[in-house]
């Protein structure tokens, strides 16, 4: 730490210290713990020498911890260590309080959060931590076909995020169907509804893309 500090003596008319000072203030900044001398001499020419030590404590080693990411909407406890005190900063996106190691956030926005530690002895560092916040995938199926029993037909599924896909669909309120590894979009989906005439509908009951993020999105139908 580079510290700056006055120091003074007394008791003299002239001084001299060991930084070639010749006043009885000097300015010092120490880069560690050092041990500065003055020789004092008063108005009847006697002289006498002191020393006075300045102690330079470390710096806390800061850690904000690891960036991570996660799907909008979601949240993460940040875990900050090195110190005995923190101040989290800008405080946007966290659950109060935010003078803890270990605050919830929950940022909507890709956000970069510092932290300031402190230490015993009150000797501050600082680091930082990026939290990536992925959109949460969409899906857009499209279509209304009308096919004979046992026929097949297709559905165009219009996707966002990021590959690959996992894509989970189900026809009215039966039991789902999954598609994994989807790699591009749009993704051609291909049904065949139940042998009984009627009309069906496919729902895409859930996609989870590259990231992890996960949502619900959307209807076709089948007559």
């Amino acid at each position: 730490l580079n510290l700056c500090k006055n120091i003074t003596a007394t008791g003299g008319k002239t001084y001299i210290w060991s930084t070639s000072v010749a006043t009885a203030i000097a300015n010092v900044c120490p880069l560690a713990t050092t041990k500065y001398y003055v020789t004092g001499t008063d108005k009847n020419g006697c002289v006498n020498k002191d020393s006075v030590t300045i102690k330079v404590n470390p710096l806390p080693i800061a850690k904000a911890g690891k960036d991570s990411a996660i799907c909008n909407g979601k949240n993460l406890r940040l875990l900050a260590s090195g110190g005995t005190k923190y101040n989290w900063s800008p405080v946007t996106g966290l659950t109060p309080p935010t003078n803890v190691s270990n605050p919830i956030a929950a940022p909507t926005v890709t956000t970069t959060y510092k932290v300031t530690v402190t230490d015993a002895k009150t000797c501050t560092a600082t680091d930082d931590v990026l939290i990536t916040v992925n959109s949460l995938p969409t899906a857009t199926i499209n279509g209304i076909d009308t096919v004979c029993s046992s026929k097949s037909t297709k559905f165009n599924v219009t996707l966002t995020g990021k590959p690959n896909w996992t894509i989970t669909y189900n026809y009215d309120s039966n039991p789902s169907s999954i598609v994994n590894g989807v790699v591009s979009s749009p993704y051609t989906l291909s049904v065949t509804p139940p042998t009984a005439a009627n009309t069906y509908n496919y729902n895409i009951t859930a996609v989870i893309d590259g990231n992890g993020c996960r949502t619900s999105p959307g209807t076709g139908t089948v007559k």
